[in-house]
């Protein structure tokens, strides 16, 4: 019964959509394994699609731990890009106004900045950053 290979291509198909996953191949197996049945030793539907849950299950409990260890799936995420930045801490180098915009030097480079409760902050403190809007940072004074 082809229906199995294509449900086997459609679940690889499904994998390859879906990164990190690592359940559409463990069905595709499933599905090839029910497939090469089907053409050897039975047609009966019932009978295959048992087949092709237990070969499903029996994959994903024995298999999957195997491959996520080996190819390092769901390790700690680190932040990169923005979320990495706002993580970080700024210095104002020029007042930072009541609703208006002052400077702070993040590592090495200098930002427009503005308060995120509207208080002002005074030169030297030390801020954190909070959000980003367009090249303005939104920071609030560290306690």
């Amino acid at each position: 019964m082809e229906i199995w290979l294509v449900l086997a291509v459609l679940f690889l198909i499904i994998e390859f959509a879906t990164p990190g996953l690592f359940f559409g191949l463990f069905f595709a197996i499933g599905s090839f394994v029910t497939y090469f049945i089907s053409l050897f030793i039975t047609e009966n539907f019932w009978l295959l699609v048992s087949i092709f849950a237990l070969v499903s299950i029996v994959a994903i409990y024995l298999v999957r731990p195997l491959l996520a260890t080996r190819l390092k799936v769901n390790e700690t995420v680190r932040p990169s890009n923005i979320e990495s930045f706002l993580m970080k801490e700024a210095i104002v180098i020029e007042k930072i106004e009541s609703h208006q915009n002052g400077r702070v030097k993040v590592d090495s480079e200098s930002w427009l900045a503005k308060s995120s409760n509207g208080m002002a902050i005074k030169e030297g403190s030390i801020v954190k950053l909070e959000a980003i809007d367009g090249t303005t940072l939104i920071v609030s004074a560290k306690e």
